[in-house]
């Protein structure tokens, strides 16, 4: 099961599969700041230890490094990850990208821009290690007043989608999108395509990779999804509206969480919480 983290109201950590709609109540990670902080989860089935994980990095803005801690669905409780020092920060609306063992996400150094990540920050689930990867060589038009990254993942491969100033160039919504190829070995970033969304005005984000070579897209004026068709270099509107900015995670079907887990549908659970 590949399924979702969410934190609700910055109060409880929540486990949920949607494939039996239930869920569970993380205990309190240990890691608490009376200071403005920036945190990103991540959510991962690890075969040799048949367990699931989920890490957490919380990077206190007045403090310095951030710390990292990690909680095991068998065990039911965090512990404090040990290791060398995360060298580079990560922001709240960072998305995470699992693949190859691997969550991932798009990252700063401390003498960065905090808004233009400046590479990808790779944490190995099983072994527990961290380790960098470096972005995309890309050079795009100017001028530009800030980047939109976001991290999927695109026909098993860890996938790169880069815009500027809103996904708009020349009034059409464009994304380039790169692919790490030979991951942990001689890796090198490929460019796939420019995906040049026409007859959409608003800014649209790329959601997820979809099956047969599809990549669904978010509208976030419009409230449109949208699906674009990679070999076709197509775009169809989906009928669903949406609201806001919402994240879409592919999953395995499972039953964990069956005997233990909370029926999604007991809202007055939740609003104990």
């Amino acid at each position: 099961m590949l399924s979702r983290v969410r934190l609700g109201y910055s109060r409880v950590l929540l486990l949920w599969n949607p494939s039996i709609k239930k869920f569970k109540i993380l205990p309190k990670p240990r890691f608490q700041s009376r200071s403005p902080y920036e945190q990103v989860y991540g959510f991962a089935f690890v075969p040799r230890a048949n367990d699931y994980k989920v890490v957490r990095i919380i990077h206190d803005r007045v403090e310095g490094s951030p710390k990292v801690e990690i909680c095991t669905l068998s065990k039911n409780s965090w512990r404090t990850w040990i290791g060398d020092g995360v060298r580079c920060a990560m922001t709240n609306r960072c998305r995470t990208a699992f693949v190859n063992g691997a969550v991932h996400w798009a990252a700063y150094k401390k003498c960065g821009n905090l808004f233009d990540p400046n590479l990808i920050i790779a944490f190995h689930m099983d072994n527990e290690v961290f380790r960098e990867i470096p972005i995309p060589g890309y050079e795009l038009p100017p001028p530009i007043t800030y980047l939109s990254i976001r991290l999927s993942v695109v026909s098993e491969k860890l996938a790169y989608f880069v815009s500027r100033d809103n996904g708009i160039i020349g009034g059409v919504a464009s994304w380039d999108l790169w692919v790490l190829e030979d991951y942990g070995v001689a890796e090198f970033w490929t460019k796939l395509h420019t995906i040049r969304l026409h007859g959409i005005g608003s800014f649209i984000y790329p959601l997820q990779s979809l099956k047969k070579g599809e990549i669904l897209f978010g509208g976030l004026e419009d409230k449109k999804l949208y699906s674009f068709d990679l070999k076709r270099q197509e775009i169809k509107e989906i009928d669903q509206e949406v609201d806001g900015l919402p994240e879409v995670f592919n999953y395995t079907e499972s039953l964990v969480l069956l005997n233990e887990g909370i029926p999604d549908s007991s809202s007055d659970a939740m609003l104990d919480l």
